[in-house]
């Protein structure tokens, strides 16, 4: 059970377990269970509670003073905000259900090729045999040795070579490491033994685990272990372990088996593949070691970089061959084929399966992301590789592969017919399914492994969401609580003939419950908020309170560093960073005075810039320029140095493509006054920094070529490279300086005409390298000191530090960290069936449906609360003023349907016409009226008719109230206490509830003309609603915060009435002295600010609607409807 479920009697019951169960002594041991601590025997007038736990405080009349144990703040639940969503998207295209056929399935199956060829093979192992053997051929070498030494010959010396032995004993290293080249030991054993008659052959193969190896070959020995005779040739198929990824074991017992082949005087060799620095010397000493395939050797310490890129360039694949496996790393350039061996057995992979290996499915969506990343070449490549490979296979799995493709891969060549096809065939099977009574097991069983392997930008395809979530729900319509996809979401299948259904969430013990509305009260648990869904659907998922959305769609990274916002876009393997250049005021040109001063940099002149705009913070890289233009026409190479040799008209091109994968970026060149602001940065003089070798690579420091971008020292306003390096295009033509001062200016040109160019290069002198200095080239010139960088008119950023985001070094780790899928559950809610699920990790969750999005998080006691604590109506707090106490009920996000039908009783035509409203955010509400011991705590003062601690205060104006919340917020600065807006109050009154009252039994809830004596009465006596809420209705009216506003039958957000000067302001709920009829929850009237009445009264909110402004003009206005009495104020702002 969670800590915030027990209290002080759970302490109790425990501490009342036997002794010859629990020791009574460690009491101190059970408290801090329950997370209490023992205090010493202290009596005090007054008990100092601090966060409560289970039921909610007695109200202070029925306290009765005692001992409590300090609590450390506990966690509670709340659900924080609420957004509507409309119904989403059209019904996918209708396909006729009959399955599509493959018709670019290639017409040759994939050719194996085995590591090395035949002729090499038996060329090394011959070489590497101990046997020799004489031949008829005279040594020349040997003869003409003795004859320069004048020794006599006693016989003709005649050449000798390695042979083979007369019997050969072969062993196959079945390891499950090894499966890619079990073919080859195979292949391998049918080359041997054509060499040797059956009787010299003896093939074994030592399986996983295996101490011996079992004979194979000769069939009469089949099963055996039967060691090699001795003399004979011993070869081995294998790693000798050295390729294991822990294999210290198997080392040695390779070691101990070639000691003891030794002492049997068998000549022993190893065929290894890969590299022969991977076998220790050793095992060197005791085995003849070959390498077995043909590439060279690989660099060592590069291993895992060229592991990680063929995992990445497999990743397309759900299913990996060894022969698939094999083309793809003899595509490498780097490289051997122990590599195989180090990718099977690699974490990321699932299953060894003789036949193909299995992914990690979780794994293989980040090589996924990887391989987007690989430039197109590399991707046509490899997805032909992979294709040929699906040759002799269902179309399904190569449709599949496809279809799990990020976007710009499937626009490769290679596979752009086959995504429209796999499309076609996804509908159809789709199509089939409806046609089906139950679906086949096969067919689920194939869906739920596409569901567990596909990538979440596969599931957010356009064309195929509404398929994708069909097929979902098929797979998992008989789990009331499943696993979700990261892109499953409600709202894409929401069918418009079913009705709204209005759901409650619980919180019972450590489970989230959902349940219809209306089966409330037979639920033994706390609720947290309402939510509302057509078809059923509600996705659990977990989400953090200081998550930081996304500021742009584009946006790769994002930070805010000791130099201000930044954010990067990527394209393929290439990031860009751009740093926000705030709007303002600067000189442009360069004084009579400046030290190389050309003349078309003056008059200087005055220059606004009204607008700011983002800018690369380099220049454009090769990379950069390579990813999204397929070509580099660069003289000076370096991925990371700038491009160069591209035109004004080529620039245009670049920023074309940018701007249409990116949508929202919006690219342009700058413009020239643009380029020199951000290049000076608040500077005036001739460069941005004295020291012109510090910030630029010029003439004399450059050796005559570019470098990389980045290099050197950066402005105030971390731009690197402003001068130097290349020049930079801008956006206008070549134009003069007039002296007049200019508004954002701008100069357009003709096709062809001269454009500025800015900055200098590496291949002027000093004077060209100024923040002044200014040129102009041929729109259509190209050379190698001619770049350019990117501005941007995307959205500004916000402007503060914590609301934009994560700073640099949050980011980076962001970026790197290991993911893990988010645990996401999917409820599925029959007519009128209840579910739960567990309770979800993490600070803070969402709770989807077709209709909502809600966000609960979690939170301790806040600063202004002397308590708090959950019940069955809810989360409260407790407001403790110089001991006085008021409760306050956190009222959760949600919408309803405000004003009263046509035909309800007793209605009036302001109430209407009814119209839905969504209030976004939750908000604390004082759970009665204000009463007059809190009035008088914080006035000083009682104005009230009807005198009473615990009834409500009454002749208070709104301008009243503004003075008492303003010193209640001076007093508890978090709290932020202000009067509700209208709409927040029918809300919260109805609490779930359509009718006229939130009971139909009036004289249970209300104190009005019936009931009443014509008085008020002490607050509470009546039954609360279902929010815990006493005395909406009748007792007292209650003053809102805005005025009355004319109903429209359109949906509304969070509506506030006028603020105006002098306007009235609503009231609501009735009073003593009114009929039944005036007591409804949709009746509403409204009064001067500066009226006083025995009848009227308020209660105070928390984060409500209203902005700080309009509260202060509306307070400011009360002055003169109110007497000389009232004082200006803005007590009232509401802060968010």
């Amino acid at each position: 059970m969670k800590p915030s479920l027990c209290g002080r009697a759970d302490l109790l019951r425990a501490m009342a377990i036997p002794s010859h169960d629990l020791d009574p002594s460690s009491s101190a041991s059970m408290a801090a269970l329950f997370n209490y601590r023992e205090l010493p025997e202290v009596r005090r007038e007054r008990s100092a509670p601090s966060v409560a736990s289970g039921s909610a405080p007695d109200r202070p009349s029925a306290r009765v003073p005692g001992e409590m144990g300090v609590m450390a703040d506990v966690p509670f639940w709340r659900v924080e905000t609420c957004e509507a969503l409309s119904l989403e998207g059209e019904p996918p295209p209708r396909v006729a259900p009959a399955l599509v056929q493959w018709s670019g399935r290639p017409k040759t199956l994939p050719t194996w090729t085995p590591l090395t060829p035949k002729r090499a093979l038996l060329t090394r192992l011959r070489q590497a045999s101990v046997m020799r053997r004489i031949t008829r051929e005279p040594d020349v070498e040997v003869v003409v040795d003795h004859i320069s030494r004048g020794e006599w010959l006693g016989h003709i010396p005649y050449r000798q070579r390695s042979a083979w032995g007369s019997e050969l004993y072969l062993i196959e290293d079945r390891a499950r490491r090894l499966v890619p080249y079990w073919r080859d030991q195979e292949w391998v054993g049918d080359q041997l033994a054509a060499l040797y008659p059956s009787h010299g052959l003896t093939i074994a193969r030592l399986g996983e685990g295996d101490v011996e190896p079992v004979v194979r070959w000769p069939r009469a020995q089949w099963g055996q272990a039967v060691p090699p005779a001795p003399g004979a040739m011993v070869v081995v198929l294998g790693d000798l372990g050295c390729l294991a990824s822990h294999g210290e074991p198997l080392r040695r017992f390779w070691r101990d088996w070639g000691a003891w082949l030794r002492d049997n005087r068998n000549p022993a060799v190893a065929l290894v593949p890969g590299s022969l620095h991977v076998v220790p010397p050793e095992l060197a000493r005791l085995w003849a070691v070959v390498r077995w395939d043909r590439t060279g050797a690989a660099a060592m310490g590069a291993a895992e970089p060229v592991v990680q890129r063929l995992l990445t360039l497999l990743a397309p694949a759900v299913r990996v061959e060894p022969g698939l496996l094999r083309a793809v790393r003899t595509w490498l350039p780097e490289g051997d084929a122990g590599l195989e061996a180090r990718v099977w057995q690699h974490e990321a992979m699932a299953s060894q399966h003789s036949e193909a290996a299995s992914w990690q499915p979780e794994v293989r969506k980040v090589y996924l992301e990887r391989f987007a990343q690989e430039p197109k070449a590399v991707r046509e490549d490899v997805l032909e590789l992979i294709k040929g490979w699906r040759a002799g296979l269902q179309a399904s799995v190569w449709f599949e592969e496809v279809l799990e493709l990020d976007p710009n891969s499937q626009d490769c060549e290679a596979v752009a017919a086959d995504v429209a096809e796999a499309k076609r065939f996804l509908l159809a099977f789709q199509a089939m399914q409806d046609g089906l009574e139950k679906p086949s097991v096969e067919h689920l069983a194939w869906l739920s492994r596409v569901f567990g392997r596909l990538p979440v930008v596969a599931g957010y395809d356009p064309q195929l969401r509404q398929v994708w979530h069909q097929l979902y729900q098929l797979v998992s319509a008989h789990e009331s609580d499943a696993e979700a996809p990261e892109w499953y979401d409600p709202a894409v299948i929401s069918p418009a003939d079913r009705p709204v259904r209005q759901m409650t969430l619980w919180q019972v013990a450590n489970r989230l419950l959902v349940q219809p509305a209306q089966a409330q009260a037979t639920v033994r648990g706390s609720p947290l908020g309402m939510v509302q869904t057509v078809n059923g659907e509600v996705v659990v998922a977990p989400g953090q309170r200081e998550a930081k959305p996304k500021p742009f769609s584009w946006a790769h990274r994002w930070g805010w560093d000791d130099v201000g916002p930044w954010v990067t876009f990527r394209i393929g393997g290439a990031e860009q960073r751009l740093r926000w250049i705030l709007a303002g005021r600067f000189t442009m040109g360069s004084p009579d005075d400046e030290e190389g001063r050309w003349e078309d940099e003056a008059p200087q002149h005055e220059v606004e810039l009204s607008r700011g705009f983002w800018l690369f913070d380099t220049p454009c890289t090769q990379a950069l320029w390579r990813a999204v233009m397929d070509d580099n026409p660069s003289k000076f190479r370096g991925d990371n140095r700038p491009v160069e040799q591209v035109s004004w008209g080529g620039c245009q091109a670049f920023i074309g493509a940018v701007n249409r994968r990116l949508p929202g970026l919006e690219l342009s060149l700058p413009t020239e006054a643009q380029w020199e602001y951000a290049c000076r940065a608040g500077t005036t003089a001739a460069r941005y920094y004295d020291n012109v070798d510090a910030i630029a690579w010029y003439g004399d420091n450059s050796d005559g070529e570019t470098h990389e971008v980045g290099q050197k020292r950066p402005n105030a306003w971390g731009l690197y490279d402003m001068l130097g390096n290349v020049y930079e295009w801008c956006r206008d033509g070549d134009y003069n300086y007039t002296g007049d001062a200019a508004v954002d200016p701008a100069v357009s040109a003709e096709a062809g005409a001269y454009r500025v160019i800015r900055g200098g290069s590496w291949l002027n002198p000093a004077r060209l390298v100024r923040s002044a200095y200014r040129f102009a080239f041929r729109s259509a010139s190209r050379d190698g000191n001619l770049g350019f960088r990117c501005s941007s008119s995307a959205s500004e950023p916000a402007r503060a530090r914590g609301v934009w985001g994560e700073s640099e070094q949050q980011a980076e780790r962001a970026e790197t960290a290991p993911r893990r899928p988010a645990d996401r559950r999917r409820l599925r809610l029959q007519d009128e069936s209840r579910v739960d699920t567990a309770w979800p990790q993490g600070q803070g969750f969402r709770v989807n449906t077709d209709r909502e999005r809600l966000y609960v998080a979690r939170i301790t006691r806040p600063p202004w609360a002397s308590e708090i604590g959950r019940d069955g109506y809810g989360l409260w707090a407790v407001l403790d003023v110089s001991g006085v106490r008021q409760r306050l009920r956190w009222i959760p996000p949600g919408r309803f349907w405000m004003g009263s039908p046509e035909d309800e009783e007793g209605r009036f035509r302001s109430e209407g016409p009814r119209h839905e409203v969504l209030l976004g955010r939750g908000f604390w509400l004082f759970d009665t009226l204000c009463t007059q011991a809190l009035w008088q705590m914080v006035m000083g003062d009682n104005p009230s008719e009807f005198k009473g601690a615990n009834r409500p205060v009454e002749q208070v104006s709104w301008a009243d109230c503004q003075r008492f919340i303003e010193r209640l917020n001076q007093r508890y600065t978090e709290l932020a206490l202000g009067l509700p807006t209208e709409a927040e109050w029918e809300y919260a009154c109805r609490a779930g509830t359509e009718g006229p009252r939130y009971a139909d039994d009036p004289d249970a809830i209300a104190w009005y003309a019936n009931n009443s004596d014509l008085s008020t009465h002490d607050v509470g006596k009546k039954a609360a609603n279902a929010w815990g809420l006493h005395d909406m209705l009748g007792n007292v009216w209650e003053w809102c915060y805005d005025t009355t506003r004319s109903y429209h039958r359109t949906a509304e957000v969070d509506p506030v009435g006028s603020l105006e000067v002098g306007v009235v302001r609503v009231i609501r709920g009735g009073c003593w002295s009114d009929p039944a009829r005036l007591v409804r929850s949709a009746f509403r009237l409204a009064g001067r600010p500066g009226l006083r009445d025995g009848n009227l009264g308020f209660r105070c909110s928390s984060s409500g609607q209203a902005s700080r402004q309009a509260s202060r003009e509306a307070t400011a206005s009360d002055r003169s409807s109110v007497g000389p009495e009232a004082k200006p104020t803005d007590a009232g702002r509401r802060r968010r």
